[in-house]
């Protein structure tokens, strides 16, 4: 019987947005190629305005994954009322493997 192993990661991108990003690319990139991870969880990524748009997308994540095998992964991601990107702090799930479902609960910060 042979044992198939299943690399879950998690790694906060501290807010990544359109600041400075070649410059984080640069560095956050790498290290996440390394991470090798079948299944990626992220923190902190934060929604670019579309041009011409009200709604925000996560166009410095897909900057900083073009070029790497995460590229080609499924994403799953956190989502306002109107099913946009959040403009900060987004959560993020990308899968090597099919994502067959998911669901998006409503939260309150606070007591």
């Amino acid at each position: 019987m042979s044992e198939q192993l299943l690399r879950i990661a998690t790694f906060n991108l501290e807010s990544l947005d359109d600041d400075e990003l070649s410059a984080r690319i640069a560095v956050l990139r790498p290290a996440l190629v390394h991470l090798r991870a079948d299944i990626l969880c992220l923190q902190e990524v934060n929604g670019q305005r579309a041009a011409r748009g009200r709604e925000r997308r996560l166009a410095a994540l897909s900057a900083l994954i073009a070029e790497t095998h995460y590229a080609g992964y499924q994403m799953i991601s956190t989502l306002t009322i109107e099913a946009h990107s959040a403009d900060r702090h987004n959560l993020v799930i990308l899968s090597r493997l099919p994502i067959v479902g998911h669901a998006r609960r409503p939260f309150t910060f606070g007591g």
